[in-house]
């Protein structure tokens, strides 16, 4: 979900963030990084109709999905505690929002020594949930592409979702 990864990283303005990309070989690392990928993301249930909207002149139907995620910021730096520190940066970062997405929770995991990059590395994970919307693609349903909407509310705070 690319508006995710957008949110994430954009929450992380003015700190070394990067998107990360399994698929390039990993080199050694020349100064402090973060590399943010979502470990998971699941859309709940059955996409919720939202009506009909106007895109190009033509009426398309709108739906939404709930969208629970984990992006995943591993923290890259030459020492043990350049590595916490920017872990922490991450963590208060998150915790201060991502736009158009709840943070439920973040946890910063132990420093380890990554051989590949010669480097330390502290993982921060959060818990997030976001609405999505989405336009079908023709007769089968299929949703081509989604758009991060609105934020979600605490129903324990006695407000309601909002969309």
């Amino acid at each position: 979900m690319e508006a995710l990864y957008r949110a994430a990283l954009a929450a992380l303005e003015g700190l070394p963030a990067v998107r990360a990309m399994p698929d390039k070989p990993a080199g050694r690392l020349r100064s402090p990084e973060i590399t943010v990928l979502l470990e998971s993301c699941a859309l709940e249930g059955l996409p919720r109709y939202l009506g009909l909207l106007e895109v190009d002149g033509e009426q398309k139907e709108l739906f939404a999905h709930r969208a629970k995620a984990k992006p995943v910021a591993r923290c890259h730096a030459g020492t043990a505690k350049a590595a916490e520190e920017l872990a922490a940066r991450t963590a208060q970062a998150w915790l201060q929002g991502m736009e158009g997405v709840t943070v439920r929770g973040v946890q910063t995991g132990a420093v380890c020594y990554d051989p590949r990059l010669d480097c330390f590395a502290c993982p921060v994970e959060a818990t997030a949930e976001a609405w999505v919307y989405a336009v079908p693609s023709g007769e089968e349903m299929y949703f081509d592409d989604f758009v991060l909407r609105g934020t979600l509310l605490s129903r324990q705070q006695g407000q309601e979702e909002t969309q």
